[in-house]
């Protein structure tokens, strides 16, 4: 077997360290946003308004991550910006995914 060489495990750092870093801005923004709703809703809407607020995150998310594709075709996007705004955009997507999620549970 042939082991990696230096620049397949410098690719695999850099993709695992951005896969560690989106992962603890999802849960700590999800987590803010879950003590924030705890702390200004009334208990009896807790279900109703994480679900409100998981469906508005998915929309921006699927808005930012879908942007780019737009555009694309009036004007050029390099590749760097694209990719950054999908994975703004997929973020949203998961953040809003676990607000449904407890307003689910909860209801």
């Amino acid at each position: 077997m042939s082991t990696p060489s230096s620049s397949q495990r410098r690719a695999w750092r850099r993709a695992l360290q951005f896969l560690a870093g989106w992962a603890g801005w999802v849960y700590l923004t999800s987590a803010a946003l879950w003590l924030l709703v705890v702390v200004l809703a009334r208990p009896a809407d807790f279900a109703r308004d994480f679900r409100i607020l998981g469906l508005l995150l998915n929309i921006v998310g699927a808005t930012i991550a879908l942007s780019p594709r737009f555009l694309r075709g009036y004007a050029l996007i390099n590749e760097r910006l694209d990719t950054l705004l999908a994975r703004w955009g997929l973020a949203f997507l998961a953040i809003g995914f676990f607000q449904q999620l407890v307003g689910n549970v909860l209801g």
